[in-house]
């Protein structure tokens, strides 16, 4: 099992209300069709910083969603919405 942690910002101006849709889009349209996906979880601290937290069977899966990500329809208006220079993913091993 692989843990998958993104960090991300929302670009000036944008709330929360307002990128929760692009959020679901991303999670229902794309991640959670990929094989491999077992759970997603997303939220927003007070600062407005972003978290999704994303456990896949395997580091083969996670990486095949990763190389599937910015080609899929659902990412684009997702990523048009953060501070991409702030996004910061990592991979966990679960014990």
């Amino acid at each position: 099992m692989v843990i998958e942690i993104a960090t991300f910002t929302l670009n000036p101006g944008v709330t929360p209300e307002q990128f929760r849709p692009f959020d679901l889009a991303v999670e229902e349209e794309h991640v959670s069709q990929q094989p491999g996906f077992v759970s997603r979880e997303a939220g927003v601290n007070e600062d407005g910083q972003w978290v999704a937290i994303v456990h896949w069977r395997s580091v083969e899966d996670a990486e095949a969603s990763m190389s599937s990500f910015a080609s899929a329809p659902a990412t684009a208006a997702f990523m048009s919405h953060l501070q991409a220079d702030t996004m910061v993913m990592t991979r966990y091993q679960k014990q």
